[in-house]
């Protein structure tokens, strides 16, 4: 979803730690490591309902 997306469409992430499919930590490196403008700079914000 956030690579299909133009540069600037979102402003921010908001990333769940502890998803049943993958873990929020792997997902931001995920996102991070993708060739979109926005990767490397988007603030995600990790939460937890720990």
């Amino acid at each position: 979803m956030f690579q299909e997306k133009p540069e600037g469409y979102f402003d921010a992430i908001l990333m769940d730690i502890m998803m049943p499919v993958m873990d929020g930590i792997t997902a931001t490196k995920t996102i991070r490591s993708l060739k979109h403008p926005d990767a490397e700079t988007i603030p995600i914000i990790a939460m937890t309902a720990n």
